[in-house]
């Protein structure tokens, strides 16, 4: 298979698809509600302003973050605090926004710099730089 599967996809016919699992409803009114919010998260997250960042330090990992790398930042992690960046493994993962490193590694120095901010949110997270 060529393309990777990630939650939410669904085999069929043995091959990845771009469908989605849905909750079952109990009526129609309450599907018609659940596929509204749906459309006005997506439309949210459309308009939403990026967050990207410059990786500056030593290579974390093999897929982890590479130095003067630039990555997407989905999000701040609201529970930690923590940035939920696309690394070079296409995938999504936690990092400190002030001392980056890989979950099972030691922090060896690096740190990001803000290349695009929505609303201040990464200035308030990545207080100082060295």
């Amino acid at each position: 298979m060529s393309k990777k599967l990630k939650v939410g996809d669904l085999l069929i016919d043995d091959k990845p698809s771009d469908y989605f699992a849905v909750p079952i409803f109990s009526s129609p009114e309450e599907e018609d509600a659940y596929f509204e919010r749906e459309v006005k998260r997506i439309r949210a997250n459309a308009l939403r302003k990026k967050m990207k960042v410059k990786y500056i330090g030593p290579d974390i990992g093999v897929d982890g973050l590479f130095n003067n790398g630039i990555y997407e930042v989905v999000e701040v992690d609201e529970l930690t605090g923590l940035l939920r960046i696309i690394d070079e493994s296409g995938e999504d993962y936690l990092y400190s926004p002030i001392k980056p490193k890989s979950v099972a590694g030691e922090y060896k120095g690096g740190y990001f710099e803000i290349i695009e901010d929505d609303n201040n949110t990464l200035s308030v997270v990545i207080k100082c730089n060295p």
